[in-house]
């Protein structure tokens, strides 16, 4: 067969499975080229992407093993599963390991490196098709051709190569030989195994019904078994006439095989007697079945004893049943009362937490901090403890009789309420007074800025709502007594200047929204005492300095305190590195700062930010 050599690139994604057929091209003196099919001697074909080859695939055929290839009718193909070549032309170094005996190993090794046309890609590549390449392997034959020459040989070079392509054919057909004898010989002994199972059967009836059942089936898989080695054997047969027809054929180009060919009819032939003893054997085991189902019969009898015995067994275990059902009954009534016993203890054990939980906010609130973790004795040893000398009116300047003086701070904070306007006409009617109880009036638009500066006496702040209002600046400056600060919803501020300055016992902030704060300085100025405060959207103004550090022990006294900290500056902060924003300052002061880990800080540095 003469053909060209193609040049076509095909494309397939590199992590894929794929195989191709190899045409081994040969080109001869004259300038012919022809296909020599698969190939006759050892061979290694190395497959690499690029041509420094750092990855490898191998196929090879050495010594009769074939290794990611096959003989796929006379043509070789290569499968390339789980390959690991990369993205890439596909190269091929094809080494030929000829015969001959001029060399000290007695082979020539002709290796020959080319690209094969497949291209390895990162995209899906083209559509799956049946993939041909051909390889040109220059010299090879035409070097066997003149070694055939020079041994006496009187053929052209193209008779040669057409006479040697027949070898591989006839290696195959004497190989078929060779298993058609084994297939026989595996036959013969097939068909013994089934008569020992037949004679091992009559043993195994008096073990009881379902032993004879097995037995049943083993003899009807051991009829198959000879009927099938029977239809194998006249499978055999065709397979040999077919080979010693290939044969035939094949010795007219080899004169070397003759010999071997020979000797295989004969062994055909020897093949042929044993198949009549085979014959023999199978009409002996066909009269073993015949005996082996009068013993199947013979055994019923034992068959049905044992079913009544069975019957019998069947109801002692029916009345053990209903006895074991009665005794069950109060186990099962007694473990819905345990289930129903441990529901009300989980809800009392959530009920218990939760009152932990709430008796150290209350503490807490009444400037006696205290964990949920700490024993009753000790929550109720703050309680015994707590007096208004030293407690909440203490503070105020109040004895605990004094509860007329309670009653003109309600009046007070009613009297100043009652001229509120909600439009903002009355910004300062708070400022420098002696409010005690916090006003709950509408915020929504005034002028907060400076409204409750220098109250003295005011301890606990409510929430404000104030979204439109922009300054806030100063609105709880100077409060000396302020404990606690509600939730600031202030998301149009601009100027939050002095918000808490010099709030020397504020302790708690419970959130404060920076998305338009464009000025922040002393807004914490002073504030020794505060140890938990939320300030929401940390960020995402053009502001670029956020100054924390008067906090001096912001995060600290406890995880829920801590937790405040991480919450503005990263669970609830703006990421400005990902708004392509400029980096902005957090400054905060040297205890704050210690509480923070590395990963938090890198954290808080990925999103813009830089901890001062």
């Amino acid at each position: 067969m003469t053909a060209t050599i193609s040049t076509d690139i095909k494309r397939i994604n590199y992590k894929s499975d794929f195989d191709f057929v190899a045409r081994l091209m040969v080109s001869a003196t004259d300038g012919t080229i022809t296909d020599i099919g698969f190939p006759s001697y050892d061979w290694e074909m190395r497959i690499s992407s690029g041509c420094n080859g750092y990855t490898q695939f191998v196929a090879s055929a050495k010594g009769g093993k074939l290794t990611n290839c096959m003989n796929d009718d006379g043509q070789l193909r290569i499968i390339c599963n789980n390959h690991g070549l990369r993205v890439g032309k596909l190269y091929a170094e094809f080494y030929a390991y000829l015969p001959n005996d001029i060399y000290p190993d007695g082979e020539q090794l002709v290796v020959n490196p080319q690209e094969i046309g497949i291209e390895l890609v990162a995209d899906a590549g083209d559509e799956p098709t049946d993939i041909e390449i051909q390889l040109a392997l220059p010299f090879i034959y035409d070097s066997a051709y003149r070694q055939a020459v020079s041994a006496g040989y009187k053929g052209t070079q193209e008779e040669y190569m057409a006479l040697a392509s027949m070898l591989p054919n006839a290696v195959e057909t004497a190989i078929k030989i060779q298993g058609s004898a084994d297939s026989l010989a595996n036959s013969a002994e097939t068909i013994g195994g089934a008569i020992d199972t037949l004679a091992s059967t009559t043993d195994a009836i008096n073990q009881g019904a379902n032993v004879i059942k097995d037995n049943a089936d083993t003899l009807q898989e051991s009829a198959t078994i000879v009927k099938t080695s029977a239809e194998q054997i006249g499978a055999n047969i065709a397979d040999l006439q077919a080979s010693v027809s290939s044969i035939d054929d094949a010795v007219e180009g080899i004169n070397q095989g003759a010999s071997t060919i020979a000797n295989s009819v004969t062994k055909v032939e020897t093949s042929a007697t044993t198949l009549e003893g085979v014959s023999a054997t199978i009409s002996g085991s066909a009269t073993s079945l015949s005996e082996s189902a009068t013993a199947i019969a013979d055994g019923a009898n034992t068959i049905k004893n044992s079913a009544d015995a069975l019957q019998e067994n069947a109801d002692k275990v029916g009345a053990s049943a209903t006895a074991v059902e009665q005794a069950v009954e109060p186990l099962v009534q007694a473990s819905e009362s345990l289930n129903a016993t441990k529901q009300v203890f989980e809800m009392l054990s959530s009920e218990w937490a939760d009152g932990r939980r709430a008796i150290a906010t209350a503490l807490t609130n009444r400037r006696y901090p205290t964990e949920p973790s700490e024993s009753f004795y000790a929550m109720a040893q703050k309680i015994t403890d707590m007096n208004y000398e030293e407690g909440w009116f203490a503070k105020l300047g109040y004895d605990a009789n004094d509860f007329g003086g309670i009653l003109d701070a309600i009046n007070f904070t009613l009297e100043l309420s009652k001229a509120w306007d909600a439009n903002g006409s009355t910004p300062n009617l708070f400022r420098s007074s002696s409010l005690v109880f916090f006003p709950k009036v509408n915020y929504s638009n005034v002028l907060l800025s400076n409204l409750f500066n220098a109250c003295t006496s005011l301890v606990n702040a409510l929430d404000i709502d104030a979204p439109n209002t922009t300054n806030w600046g100063g609105l709880f400056s100077n409060c000396s007594s302020l404990f606690y600060v509600g939730e600031l919803n202030s998301p149009k501020a601009t100027s939050f200047f002095g918000l808490f300055s010099d709030d020397r016992n504020l302790r708690i902030v419970k959130s404060v929204d920076f998305t338009s704060a464009t000025n922040c300085a002393n807004i914490v100025n002073n504030c020794v005492s505060l140890v938990y405060a939320r300030f929401l959207n940390l960020g995402k103004s053009t502001l670029t300095t956020y100054d924390f550090s008067g906090a001096l022990v912001w995060g600290t006294g406890g995880e829920e305190n801590r937790q405040s900290l991480i919450d503005s500056l990263i669970t609830y902060s703006y990421d400005r590195a990902s708004n392509g924003m400029a980096t902005a300052t957090i400054k905060l002061s040297a205890n704050t700062k210690a509480l923070l880990t590395d990963d938090e800080i890198a954290q808080i540095t990925a999103k813009g930010f830089t901890i001062a």
